[in-house]
């Protein structure tokens, strides 16, 4: 009897020990896993910085391209010069003292996200304050839908047009307000409320709902209920430890979420300004050459509204209209000239397309001139957008169509302009089949 006692509790104490050894090897997957989690974070915070970076360049280069002409001089010396950014980290809100509650000159546009993010603040500082874990969990899901809401209407803010330099950057502003409290938030919910007493702890608390009410009983535990305590004790800490570093790594993939989503936008928007920027020293380049370039035919090519199936045509009063019929007016010969640069110039009355002196698109040039510059996104002509260079006093502006009542027209070269913009399928009428001018040469 005894033997098949002592062959019992041994095998209860292997079961124990082997169950103990699972947790450690969970808990130090766990801590590998975390550990590379956060090294990710930091990559995608350096792939964030050299984005930022990027930016600024851009935006010094393009100021010092706009200073060579004279009229972008003049603009240059009444305007602010550009900053240098500020490198965001894991830290932001320590390091910049964190979003202001209140936002002081709201413009008109941001309003509703500005409050939003003011209403997610104020309950990001009460989940900062909560004492219980009910409390927490609680705040947590009202953060949650405070913080989509807040997203949704900075990111409607953000695709919406109009607005001048200053609320552009007011925008911008809040986006990085909004990403500080919302790792704020993640930091908040990692915490763990600290047991305010000994008496509080989980092996207490246990002795003290089932043991009974005579403290003698605690005298009196056999060797098997101690080894029993004993373990749920060990177990109680693994899975605390587990919790802890999976809330982490919660935490931590958010983070990454975040980052991902302001690095896509930056890239996409530093793409934009890199065209800009090259199209503006091609045409620099042109300008001050001795001798200038001459255009080189392309071939012919006709101009498709991806959207509504329309050719691009002239109409009898040398302005631009869409076609749903494809003549002669829907013919364009497109020239070469530097770079990406190219003319279009028009079959039907042997014009060239371009701004006219009051920044409307006609088709009365004679000449091949800077007005009559464009560009395209890419080299993929089956769906692109087309730029006219003279736009936006040489920054560029994309062609887009009312589609109410067919009138094409301009508009800025920006980001949120080119998710606006009419998109194009260009095709060479004389091989029929779409090709940029690099590819029809």
């Amino acid at each position: 009897m005894n033997q098949a006692v002592e062959e019992s509790a041994y095998d209860r104490q292997e079961e124990y020990r082997s169950a103990q050894r699972a947790a450690v090897e969970s808990i130090m997957i766990g801590r590998e896993t975390l550990e590379a989690a956060m090294r990710q974070g930091e990559q995608l915070q350096n792939a964030e910085n050299l984005a930022i970076e990027t930016e600024y360049k851009l935006d010094r280069a393009t100021r010092l391209l706009k200073g060579m002409s004279l009229g972008g001089w003049i603009k240059n010396k009444f305007t602010a010069d550009i900053e240098p950014p500020e490198y965001r980290g894991h830290d932001d809100a320590d390091a910049i003292g964190g979003p202001p509650r209140m936002y002081d000159d709201v413009p008109e546009f941001c309003s509703s996200a500005a409050q939003a993010i003011q209403n997610y603040h104020c309950n990001v500082d009460v989940l900062e304050e909560c004492e219980t874990d009910e409390q927490r969990e609680t705040c947590k899901v009202i953060c949650n839908n405070m913080y989509t809401l807040a997203h949704k209407e900075l990111k409607q803010l953000l695709l919406r047009e109009g607005g001048d330099k200053d609320t552009r950057q007011f925008a911008s502003k809040l986006q990085d307000d909004l990403t500080i409290l919302r790792r704020r938030q993640e930091s908040a919910q990692s915490l763990k409320v600290t047991p305010k007493s000994a008496s509080q702890t989980p092996t207490n608390q246990r002795d003290k709902l089932f043991s009974p009410a005579s403290q003698s009983s605690h005298d009196t535990k056999s060797p098997i209920e101690e080894m029993q305590d004993d373990h749920l004790d060990s177990v109680a800490r693994h899975l605390d430890e587990l919790g802890s570093l999976a809330t982490n790594l919660n935490a931590s993939l958010a983070y990454h979420a975040d980052t991902l989503e302001t690095l896509d936008e930056k890239m996409e928007s530093n793409l934009v300004k890199s065209n800009a920027v090259t199209r503006r020293t091609d045409r620099l380049i042109q300008k001050k050459s001795w001798k200038k370039t001459k255009p080189v035919f392309v071939s012919n090519f006709s101009i498709q509204h991806v959207r509504t199936g329309k050719y691009l045509a002239v109409s009898t009063n040398s302005t631009l209209v869409l076609s749903s019929k494809f003549n002669e007016t829907c013919i364009f010969g497109i020239w070469n000239r530097q770079g990406k640069i190219f003319g279009l110039q028009s079959k039907y009355s042997t014009r060239w397309v371009g701004q006219s002196m009051f920044g409307s698109l006609v088709c009365t040039a004679t000449k091949f001139n800077k007005r009559e510059e464009w560009d395209a996104d890419g080299d993929d002509w089956t769906s692109t957008p087309l730029i006219c260079c003279s736009a936006g006093w040489g920054a560029g502006g994309y062609l887009v169509v009312d589609e109410t009542d067919g009138s094409i027209g301009l508009i800025g070269g920006e980001l949120s302009d080119r998710n606006r913009a009419a998109l194009w399928l260009i095709k060479d009428f004389e091989k029929k089949k779409s090709a940029s001018p690099q590819e029809a040469k």
